[in-house]
């Protein structure tokens, strides 16, 4: 039986689909990404599962130590991402 859901083509699709990117917007997870993505393709860090880890740890200690918004922080403009075996090569 087919779902009338986004698959199916009908139904709330569309509504879901806006919620998602609304979520995704709010939250900057794409800018997260690509910002750590973009900075591991440049600068090669050795472990870059171990960097995705340090780096999201950060943001989340800034967010909450600084009690704003992730939407409102501006680490991926920062010069933060500098991982620690590779800080040579900027």
């Amino acid at each position: 039986m087919a779902s009338s859901g986004a698959a199916g083509g009908r139904g709330g699709g569309n509504s879901q689909q806006k919620e998602v990117e609304d979520y995704l917007s709010r939250i900057k997870l794409r800018e997260i990404f690509q910002g750590m993505l973009t900075h591991v393709v440049v600068h090669q860090p050795e472990d870059p599962v171990a960097y995705f880890h340090e780096e999201l740890s950060r943001i989340k200690k800034e967010v909450e130590e600084n009690n704003v918004d992730i939407a409102s922080t501006t680490f991926l403009t920062s010069s933060n991402y500098v991982p620690k075996d590779r800080g040579d090569q900027q």
